[in-house]
């Protein structure tokens, strides 16, 4: 039995896809501003196209900051918080006793 590849099919956009994706980098995120760049260049495809393409984009885009410290009552597991709460104070070190304060 023949074996049959489906040919590789080309977009009218791949040939802006490098100008948008330096557009990107260079920090122009706005669509509609690529939009009328690309057209201006000749490209007759569709702003919904570009919105789409732009889209890919922004879902691997990475978070810019990193994420806020932890809380203080953040640094205990629930396991931990628990154990503090049925054990008997007379068994808790001084710092456990200090946690179970705060808690």
């Amino acid at each position: 039995m023949p074996s049959y590849r489906r040919p590789n099919r080309c977009s009218i956009f791949d040939p802006y896809a490098a100008y948008v994706l330096d557009r990107w980098k260079e920090g122009i995120h706005e669509g509609q501003q690529i939009f009328e760049e690309i057209q201006a260049q000749g490209f007759k495809g569709s702003a919904r196209m570009v919105r789409r393409f732009l889209q890919t984009l922004r879902g691997n885009r990475r978070p810019l900051a990193d994420p806020a410290p932890p809380s203080a009552a953040e640094q205990f597991s629930a396991k931990a918080v628990v154990w503090l709460f049925i054990r008997a104070s007379t068994d808790l070190t001084e710092e456990e006793q200090k946690n179970l304060q705060f808690l």
